[in-house]
């Protein structure tokens, strides 16, 4: 979204607040909004409230854990997080049905990759993809949790898959952008690159794998500005802003490329290693 977008997003959540002011989806979207605006405390507030009127509503209570780790609450981020994924795999195990689905074994892998516990999350992905192996949104997030564990030829493997059942899909060409820029490789990055533009031109994630592409190809100019404008839609998006500081760093604005290294990392766990992590090392301070 683009700062007119968020705009009219809070305005339409204070809308619907008027009109609802007991719905406690609502302050957990405001709250979701304020928190990418870098209002912080304000969105701690809603998310507050959403859990006041709905003490299970599980999305406010991951907000808010996220919310904690951008406030530098890291410590604190990490025990709520850590309570959370407790209570996420108590509830899908209760539920029955022959274990948890695929998608709560995917909500899971998401909060353990918070964690920065990333072979548990790529378990998690596994077993999702072994309950579900048609779904190319998981072998998508597979592909990227190979990736973050430097197990490059699972990850191709996992692409493979993804490849041949939705070969143009944004969770296939983003796994695909990503694995290309985690290994240099232009011949893959290329092609998701154009292959975004063409069929997702409007996807908030097309600059991403636009960006991929053009640092495989080491135009750090045209890369930086790619993830800027990721940034500007998404500005909590710690992956695009660790690549933005690695691409400043190459085209010389060592400065600036600290800033944003530092906050790509605070907003993940200080036990993560993933590929957008990895890339800052020996590049920014």
């Amino acid at each position: 979204m683009s700062v007119g977008d968020w705009d009219d997003s809070e305005e339409a959540c204070r809308t619907a607040i008027e009109l609802q002011p007991r719905e406690s989806m609502w302050h957990n979207n405001l709250g979701w909004i304020l928190l990418q605006r870098g209002r912080d405390r304000e969105a701690m507030k809603a998310f507050d409230r959403a859990l006041k009127l709905d003490r299970h509503n599980g999305r406010a209570k991951f907000n808010r854990a996220y919310g904690l780790r951008e406030q530098g609450r890291e410590a604190e981020a990490t025990k709520e997080l850590g309570r959370l994924l407790a209570e996420e795999i108590r509830r899908a195990d209760a539920s029955g049905n022959g274990g948890p689905h695929a998608d709560d074994l995917a909500h899971q892998a998401r909060m353990l990759g918070q964690l920065g516990r990333m072979p548990e999350s790529r378990e998690k992905l596994e077993a999702a993809v072994r309950a579900e192996p048609d779904r190319a949104d998981l072998l998508g997030d597979l592909v990227a949790a190979r990736v973050d564990l430097e197990e490059y030829e699972a990850a191709h493997e996992a692409l493979a898959r993804a490849r041949e059942i939705a070969p143009e899909s944004i969770d296939t060409l983003y796994a695909q952008g990503y694995l290309a820029a985690a290994t240099g490789d232009v011949s893959l990055a290329r092609p998701a690159a154009e292959a975004m533009e063409r069929v997702h031109p409007t996807h908030r994630l097309t600059p991403d794998v636009a960006g991929y592409a053009a640092v495989c190809e080491e135009d750090w100019p045209r890369a930086a500005d790619l993830f800027r404008r990721t940034l500007d839609r998404l500005p909590l998006r710690s992956c695009s802003q660790a690549w933005l500081a690695v691409a400043l760093h190459r085209g010389g604005a060592a400065d600036e490329a600290a800033g944003h290294a530092a906050q790509a990392r605070q907003r993940c766990s200080v036990q993560c290693r993933c590929a957008s992590i990895r890339a800052l090392d020996g590049t920014t301070g």
